[in-house]
């Protein structure tokens, strides 16, 4: 009998972790994939293998850098800022991303301080609700430096 196969998105922690190990459970080769990668040891602790996760994600980050690029100005960009678009179009798509339409255009003139304003004024920034990584994205744009703690 050829055992069946359970591919589980945000598999690192909630209703995601949840179903992988309840599948798992059920007989079903289970692979987790989530963001947070460091997060899925408990889950191959228990059988279930990430194996697929970390090509699934490098995926993700290769379509985020692609859709960066459409940016004329992205190239221009130092590496730190360079991350904080990579970050947000990895993180919310390019469509949402396209939205920040005095952002983009403030980037585009070098203006990273009204860049940065323009992020920190937005409905993504009042949602991140511990605001810690808006607004380190939003200081990276402005310093174009990454963080002494960054991780």
């Amino acid at each position: 009998m050829k055992k069946k196969v359970a591919l589980i998105t945000g598999a690192s922690s909630g209703i995601g972790e949840s179903a992988a190990v309840l599948l798992h459970k059920a007989g079903f080769k289970v692979y987790g994939a989530a963001r947070r990668v460091e997060k899925m040891k408990s889950l191959e602790e228990k059988g279930i293998s990430d194996a697929v996760c970390s090509l699934m994600f490098q995926e993700d980050i290769d379509d985020a850098r692609k859709d960066a690029e459409k940016f004329s100005w992205y190239s221009r960009l130092n590496s730190a800022r360079r991350a904080v678009i990579l970050n947000m179009i990895f993180n919310m798509g390019l469509t949402r991303f396209s939205g920040f339409k005095k952002t983009i255009e403030y980037i585009d003139q070098g203006l990273y301080l009204s860049a940065s304003k323009e992020m920190k004024d937005s409905k993504w920034y009042r949602e991140d609700v511990a605001n810690s990584r808006s607004d380190r994205l939003a200081e990276m744009m402005r310093t174009g430096t990454w963080p002494e703690n960054f991780s």
